[in-house]
């Protein structure tokens, strides 16, 4: 360890100067080595600048500098990339290398210390290649590493290479090449007091103090003096370590004399010393009573500090003494940091259980909107796993983590992280484990392995799937074989891959249906098309929506049709059975029909590009080929298209072939009729020349069910003998008779009736068991309103079948009826079959169809991107097929703010159903609230427009041609990355070249691309600085809704008058937009009005304030009290309690929301008591709820507390006790009000909520 260890924050102050000084020359200044010429001519646009390498540079030191700020650690891959940057390029600047080899210690937490110097190492060869100019500071840092990493260097050998080098040691920069002078002199500067704080002599000091060989160490303070140079308290404090290390603690000790004897008051790193050294001997008294000495005197120990001494105990087995520091931690700001440190430093030292405890003690925080705590604890076991702790160990803390409800994943996150570090073994001996402790483990399970198998190629993906059959005799699914398997082998032909997966035991059927889907999905119509002609497709349903999608992207109606008619054939074979059946009775091919119908429905919808000309020739092509559509897919269908007499004439004849179509023979037809009339005896065997085949037979019991004759069907099944199918997949038509046999009885609510036929079906072996056929048994209890009987036939069904039907309107069941503990159950039962992804999923659609937004948003969260785009897709579908809208309205607004997720779809199926439910007005609204959300898509926009035109309403927006918004910008043919141009746009800011900057601007918004929000709104500030409004006013008009508002627009547009001080021609013009604003537009105006920036301006220029309350005072006459709120506010905050009372009066109480968010701040700022009183009588007094009234009153409280009066401030938090619960109070208020009571040596009577508490009992503000 090192008592002396560098901030290496501090260095990270200099990764912005260095990376700009990389990337641009000040033209103004002298050339020198490092300048480029070609950066120097202002002509030369960004668009075309090549040099990637130098923005790639700039970008990684920047992540480094980011991620260290954020949170105080690295990862190995950021090293690592700026390792593999500077191999590139062949150079590097020397202080840029400093800055690297500080990074390979304690800024790597999750790495051990071994790999850590075995990165130094490789990192420091890396600068000698490059020929890095390499002074005493690189020395300096690469022992702090070493000591960092606990590595016993030779310092000796580091002098004898330092001399060779003719550096002189214990020497700050000596100075750099010439063209590093001047841009990073600020950074010399201070490297260069690290330096002398850190130098050559105190390293090797530290180096023999970690060692113990104090003697050593004293021979090298001997030389410093003798060279006269300084000793100070870093040195005494490496002392203290390493008389501790040589096992000599009084001596430690009688450091802290010799220190005051040199006139060296000790600190707080002079006491962590000592801890430690106690620590390492387990002197737990000592620590104690040092600790108290402190307090006594005023020196308190950082948590950083206390959490290094138990560090020390429990690697110096000493653990017992570990729960008697604890108490002494403070879990003060950036305890979660600096602890969360101290776990992986445990967990590589095999400290586990103390690992666990410390992360116990961390601050759990509330991320979901009700206030649910997320999964803690995935840093530990991914450490454990890197680590390579014993299996044992790591089940343990994942059982305790599971036990005690800090993460439910918790075995499944180990798997997983033993996949991604290739530890395969770990892996399935976890699985084993899991295993034996009954878990019932399924395909989704193996799916983080295949997927990182996949990097070692096709053997190995196609090894787990053996895995899974012989070591833990799963099989695999076919979802698994599909959407894991056959993705992850794409070196290999589809031919290869079918072949392979043959041989891991995989149908034939299963793997080229599964290599036709990977087909269709990557858009290789062709290959499909090949593929599809070689295998029989037992789930035609499945590939509908993926093949309407290639369609769209390829146009490849050739192939698209020879699919869907290889499809349709394969069911029409499965349909063979029902041509038995009499023609006069109507039995046609109802089953192809539909599927033609829904394969061509789904393409026309998705044909974004000249959707009419695509349906001619889907539809011609059906026809070529002989198919035909059933009446009520052609209606559909033509519901979508406009009525040209071309499509009109194509749906005729589609529809018209299908009533055409041979019917089925009527042999079947009379043994139905006889079953129906005559007793039971007439059974297959018993008539002689009537033998009944499994379709006959479930017609007949068709028969019987219809004409109520329960009894009789039940005797049939039963005098029938068991069918000899062998399991072989039965035809669509067969499946549907039994469907209609069990969904009569369901209907009409027969419970008892359906079971005996549902097990006398089963035990003639007449059912193919499915989700489908077994649905009724679930829904005849719905019909009866009986939702427990339902949820105890949907657990039987998933226990004994592994099926799960209904399960969507079984959980709208139990949600209505708050039932969470059967909702709970219903999760766990669906999560154990299908994986806990597709359970929360249905939990999600359940809620949102239930009108529940929160709880939806809650499991949304617990997702996250893990959910699959297609199960929203499904659902947007579904819903707008039911005609839903209000779950279509609830599922956008239980996705705000996801935005990996595809909402620009959901808006668009919700217009759909406003156009069918002929609700302009609804599809209207929809699209002014779609732009303050999402870009409206042109598909959108353009169906829209369509049909506000034929309902004969005006548009109220333009929609560019196709041509028009395909203009190439900054003359690149390639699509435009918005990231790479933000960082373009930010390099251009940081060099102060704001002209090209918003050259560059105005390029990227003509080709509607908006810079990422951060960047643009640094933009946006340089602006203002300059004062420059027509720029602001130019690029105005092509920024939609929602971007102004993501980059506060009029907040900025306002400041900008106001410094260029035209104040009163802002506010004219803004009266102005308003009363020449219709009803729609007055939405958009108030959605970006600057409340913030307009409340400052009144306090510049009052003399604005009588024409702006006239405004006001007639925009109340419209319902709008957003304007006259900004008066009173002012009122208030100059002392004019009686204006602002009557404002409340009269027009405020008539408004849903009151702001005053600027109020407080001003109060906050002066620190007035009376600003703040008035505040909390005038909310009072309107309709305010409790968030808001516990803001104003935490702002009274803030205020009295900085003005030290915190007995007072205790009596207003009694006061405001009578108008708001204790939780409203800002928890930071109270904190305040609590340190200012104990510190005077009171008891302060309340107990502060934690964080994660806090943070749940204060959603839903509502004040700005």
């Amino acid at each position: 360890m090192a008592l002396t260890s560098v901030k290496v924050v501090r260095s990270f102050r200099y990764s912005r100067l260095l990376a700009n000084f990389v990337l641009f020359s000040d033209q103004g200044g002298d050339g020198n080595a490092f300048t480029h010429k070609h950066w120097m001519h202002e002509t030369r646009g960004f668009a075309s600048i090549t040099r990637q390498t130098w923005t790639n540079w700039d970008l990684l030191l920047r992540k480094l500098d980011q991620e260290i700020r954020k949170a105080g650690r690295i990862s190995r891959e950021d090293v690592d990339d700026v390792l593999k940057e500077i191999r590139q390029r062949k150079t590097v600047f020397s202080s840029q290398a400093l800055l690297l080899i500080q990074c390979c210690g304690n800024c790597l937490p999750e790495e051990l210390p071994d790999a850590r110097t075995t990165l130094v190492c490789e990192v420091w060869k890396t600068l000698n290649k490059a020929n890095v100019r390499i002074d005493v500071s690189h020395y300096n840092a690469l022992m702090q590493v070493h000591l960092e990493n606990e590595y016993p260097f030779s310092p000796t050998e580091i002098l004898e290479e330092i001399k060779s080098r003719s550096i002189r040691p214990n020497r700050s920069l000596a100075g750099y090449a010439a063209g590093d002078a001047p841009d990073i002199l600020g950074g010399a500067r201070a490297l260069a007091e690290h330096s002398k704080r850190s130098d050559t002599y105190q390293h090797m000091i530290s180096c023999y103090c970690q060692a113990g060989e104090v003697d050593k160490a004293a021979a090298v303070i001997e030389l410093m003096r003798s060279r006269q140079l300084s000793i100070g308290e870093q040195v005494f404090n490496a002392l203290i370590w390493g008389h501790s290390q040589a096992f000599d603690i009084k001596s430690s000790v009688a450091i802290l004399s010799h220190m005051k004897e040199s006139g060296i008051e000790p600190t707080v790193l002079t006491y962590n010393a000592l801890l430690c050294a106690y620590a390492k001997h387990g002197k737990i008294d000592e620590i104690l009573k040092t600790l108290d000495e402190c307090a006594a005197n005023d020196v308190y120990l950082l948590d950083k500090y206390l959490l290094e001494v138990i560090y020390i105990l429990s690697t110096n087995d000493h653990r017992d003494f570990v729960h008697k520091v604890m108490p002494r931690l403070r879990k003060l700001a950036g305890y979660n940091s600096v602890a969360t440190k101290l776990i992986l430093r445990l967990v590589n030292k095999g400290e586990e259980d103390i690992a666990y405890t410390i992360f116990k003690t961390l601050h759990r925080q509330a991320r979901t909107d009700d206030g649910a705590l997320s999964d803690d604890g995935t840093f530990l076991i991914k450490q454990m796993v890197k680590a390579r702790r014993p299996t044992a160990k790591i089940l343990y803390v994942c059982e305790k983590l599971q036990e005690e409800g800090l993460n439910g994943r918790a075995f499944l996150v180990a798997v997983e992280m033993a996949a991604t570090f290739g530890r395969l073994d770990i892996a399935l001996l976890l699985l084993t484990e899991v295993q034996k402790m009954g878990v019932p483990l399924k395909s989704h399970n193996f799916w983080p392995l295949i997927c990182v198998q996949a990097a070692a190629g096709p053997n190995a993906v196609v090894s787990i799937l053996r895995l899974m059959k012989s070591q833990f005799g799963i099989q695999p699914s076919r979802q698994t074989i599909r959407e894991y398997v056959v993705p992850n082998m794409k070196r290999l032909s589809y031919d290869a891959i079918v072949s392979m997966l043959r041989t891991a035991g995989v149908s034939r059927s299963t793997a080229i249906t599964s290599c036709l889907f990977d087909a269709i999905v990557q858009c290789k119509m062709k290959e499909a098309a090949i593929l599809v002609s070689a295998c029989s497709v037992t789930q035609p349903g499945l590939f509908i929506v993926p093949l309407a999608d290639a369609l769209a992207k390829t146009n490849d109606y050739q192939s698209y049709i020879s699919i869907v008619r290889s499809i349709c054939d394969n069911v029409s074979r499965m349909s063979r059975n029902a041509r038995s059946l009499d023609e006069e009775e109507g039995y046609v091919f109802k089953s192809t029909e539909n599927f033609v119908g829904h394969f061509a429905f789904a393409a026309i919808t998705r044909l974004h590009c000249n959707p009419i000309e695509g349906a001619q020739k889907i539809l011609s092509a059906l026809i070529e080929q002989g198919m035909c559509l059933s009446k009520f897919y052609g209606d559909r269908i033509q519901s979508k298209l406009p009525e040209t007499p071309e499509i009109s004439a194509l749906l005729h004849e589609l529809i018209s072939s299908g009533v055409k179509q041979t019917r089925r023979k009527a042999q079947s037809q009379p043994i139905c009729h006889m079953v129906a009339k005559k007793p039971p005896a007439l059974t297959n065997g018993i008539v002689k020349d009537v033998a009944l085949e499994d379709f006959q037979t479930v017609e007949a019991v068709h028969e019987l069910v219809a004409n109520n004759q329960i009894n009789k069907a039940i005797d049939f099944l039963n005098a029938r003998k068991r069918s000899e199918h062998r399991g072989e997949l039965r035809e669509v038509a067969y499946n549907s008779i039994c469907y209609r046999i069990l969904n009569l009885l369901a209907e009409k609510g027969q419970d008892d009736d359906l079971s005996k036929i549902f097990e006398s079906m089963e035990r003639s072996n007449l059912l193919e068991i499915n989700n489908v056929l077994v649905g009724p048994l679930i829904k005849v209890h719905l019909v009866n309103n009986d939702t427990k009987k339902a949820l105890s036939a949907f657990t039987t069904i998933a226990t004994k079948y592994n099926c799960t039907p209904w399960t969507h309107d079984l959980a709208c069941n139990l949600i209505h009826s708050e039932d969470e503990n059967n909702l709970k159950l219903l999760t766990e039962l669906t999560a154990k079959i299908h994986g806990e992804t597709y359970s929360l999923t249905n939990l999600v659609f359940a809620y949102v169809d239930c009108g529940r937004i929160q709880p939806a948003r809650k499991y949304l969260k617990i997702i996250g991107r893990r959910i699959l785009p297609q199960r929203i897709t499904m659902a947007c579908e579904r819903f707008r097929g039911e005609g839903k809208s209000s779950s279509l309205e609830g599922l956008i607004e239980a996705t705000k703010g996801f935005t990996y997720l595809d909402r620009q779809q959901m808006f668009f199926n919700l217009l759909l159903i406003y156009c069918t439910d002929e609700s302009p007005e609804k599809a209207l609204n929809l699209w002014k609230k779609m732009r303050t959300d999402v870009a409206p898509t042109d598909q959108f926009l353009s169906t829209l427009a369509n049909y506000l035109e034929e309902k004969e309403q005006k548009v109220p927006f333009e929609i560019h041609s196709q041509k028009s918004s395909q203009v190439p910008s900054l003359g690149a043919s390639k699509k435009i990355n918005v990231t790479d141009e933000s960082n373009i746009l930010e390099l251009m800011l940081q060099s102060n070249r704001l002209d090209a900057a918003s050259q560059h601007v105005m390029k990227l918004l003509e080709s509607n691309i908006y810079p990422l929000p951060h960047v643009f709104r640094k933009y946006m500030d340089k602006i203002v600085e300059t004062s420059n409004y027509k720029i602001l006013e130019q690029i105005s008009p092509f920024l939609p809704l929602h971007v102004k508002k993501r980059i506060s627009f009029d907040n900025r547009l306002c400041d900008i008058y106001r410094k260029d001080g035209k104040s009163d021609e802002y506010i004219d013009q803004m009266i102005r937009n308003f009363e020449m604003a219709s009803d729609d537009k007055l939405d958009d105006l108030l959605e970006n009005f600057p409340y913030s920036s307009v409340s400052g301006l009144f306090g510049q220029h009052p003399e604005l304030i009588v024409k702006f309350e006239n405004f006001a005072v007639n925009m109340t006459k419209k319902g709008i009290y957003s304007p006259i709120n900004i008066i009173w506010m002012h009122h208030i905050e100059n002392g004019n309690t009686n204006l602002a009372k009557s404002i409340t009066e009269n027009f405020l109480i008539h408004s849903t929301k009151i702001m005053f968010r600027h109020t407080t701040r001003v109060a906050r700022e002066r620190g007035d008591e009376k600003i703040a009183n008035d505040l909390i009588k005038l909310v009072r007094d309107s309709k305010a709820n409790e968030f808001g009234l516990g803001e104003v009153h935490s702002c009274l409280i803030d205020v009295l507390c900085l003005r030290g009066k915190y007995d007072e401030a205790l009596k207003a938090i009694e006061n405001a006790l009578k108008d708001v619960p204790l939780e409203r109070i800002q928890r930071n208020t109270l904190l305040k009000v609590q340190e200012g009571i104990e510190k005077a040596g009171k008891k302060f009577p309340y107990k502060v909520l934690d964080g994660g508490k806090a943070n749940a009992a204060n959603i839903g503000r509502t004040s700005k």
